[in-house]
């Protein structure tokens, strides 16, 4: 029995909400938790560019108030041995301001920039 689409409006809906509970059961596995990012938080008055202490290169500029996350890998935080001068760098677009974050990068930290 071929039943057009559209011929039952309530099976319809039972479908898409069906698939609409799915997905968003698909797509929050893959979503990192809190804990499994480092978060960088921007909270100067001006956009800052973030690069990497040693060997340089830049992987992220935040405006004022802007907050981005990186997922690391685990070894990051249990293997390298801090170094003085930091692992980051923060420089204001418009001030050439250094900020520098020097403890281990570890998933589940903050570094809040101009706090």
């Amino acid at each position: 029995m071929n039943v057009p689409r559209g011929a039952c409006p309530t099976l319809d809906l039972l479908c898409s909400a069906a698939l609409a509970v799915i997905s968003m059961i698909f797509l929050g596995a893959c979503t990192p938790r809190d804990g499994e990012q480092f978060h960088i938080y921007n909270r100067t008055v001006e956009t800052v560019t973030i690069e990497h202490k040693v060997g340089g290169g830049s992987f992220a500029t935040l405006a004022p108030e802007e907050v981005t996350s990186r997922g690391l890998a685990e070894d990051m935080c249990r293997e390298l041995e801090p170094k003085e001068s930091g692992w980051l760098v923060a420089t204001g677009t418009e001030s050439g301001r250094t900020y520098t974050y020097g403890p281990l990068l570890c998933n589940g930290r903050t570094w809040t920039i101009g706090k």
